[in-house]
């Protein structure tokens, strides 16, 4: 549900859809391309690609939101928080992949397909991942320390510690049950999104009565953010409604893939383009 919103801030904009319109034009026809190349030929690999760029991108996001708590109170440096979140990321993933349980609760949740073909070739790297759990686990604690140590010199932000103390809950939840913490996990990227977006259209356009724009010119108009963003999910809903009744498997996987490939390449983008409506 989030991902389109990516799409909404390019094109919805031809401003910014111009500072890079060769890319903005063309990627669409290629991850399409890409992708149906990909349905036909081995969908485990796309299920595969798709799933470790979805948790890198989650990842990077975080850091980008607690390196945002960081700079509200002046600290210029934070490169220990980086490779701590992957240290996290890499245990969690080592520990579901040791898991004897993990295929059990695939099974339960009924997953199928590409899907449970990625899950089992987790399983298959078993007993490598048992002998990295005790070195990841050391190699965790330890930047966790120098992190505390690091962070105990810088200026306090209480709301960044708790940021970064919620993060390490996420990933302690994949401990118990990986399936269900990386739900969890997406799902808060996903609704923090949500308040990004929102907020970058409030500092962008609302704020600054930018209606140069049709994206400005609703977010300006009578029903505000609010009915910008529920006319948004009503539009999703219905076109999800109408792929999973109507389409057929390689029309939705398309559109799914092509819509998550996108919002990944184009956060990579638009969030640090020279204009500076997108402020948070």
């Amino acid at each position: 549900m989030h991902q389109p919103l990516s799409l909404l801030l390019v094109y919805g904009d031809h401003e910014r859809f111009e500072l890079r319109r060769r890319l903005f034009t063309w990627s669409p026809l290629f991850f399409g391309v890409a992708i149906y190349l990909a349905l036909h030929l081995s969908p485990l690999v796309l299920a595969l690609l798709a799933g470790a760029w979805n948790v890198e991108h989650t990842l990077m996001q975080r850091y980008g939101i607690t390196r945002i708590y960081g700079r509200m109170v002046g600290q210029t440096e934070g490169g220990s928080e980086l490779p701590l979140y992957f240290s996290w990321l890499l245990l969690a993933a080592a520990w579901a992949a040791a898991d004897p349980m993990t295929m059990d609760r695939v099974a339960a949740l009924g997953i199928r397909g590409a899907n449970r073909a990625a899950f089992e070739v987790l399983a298959e790297w078993r007993s490598v991942a048992e002998t990295l759990l005790v070195p990841l686990a050391v190699l965790s604690l330890a930047l966790m320390a120098r992190w505390l140590s690091e962070e105990s010199r810088r200026p306090n932000n209480r709301a960044k510690q708790l940021y970064v103390a919620s993060t390490l809950g996420l990933f302690a939840t994949m401990l118990v049950n990986p399936i269900m913490g990386f739900i969890g996990y997406v799902g808060a990227h996903s609704f923090e999104y949500f308040v990004i977006v929102t907020r970058a259209i409030g500092k962008g356009y609302v704020e600054q009565r930018n209606v140069r724009s049709p994206l400005g010119r609703l977010a300006n108009g009578r029903l505000g953010r609010p009915g910008l963003l529920a006319i948004y999910l009503l539009a999703l809903a219905a076109t999800v409604y109408v792929l999973e009744h109507y389409a057929s498997f390689t029309v939705y996987s398309m559109v799914f893939f092509t819509l998550g490939a996108l919002h990944f390449f184009y956060d990579g983008f638009i969030w640090k383009l020279p204009n500076s409506t997108l402020s948070y």
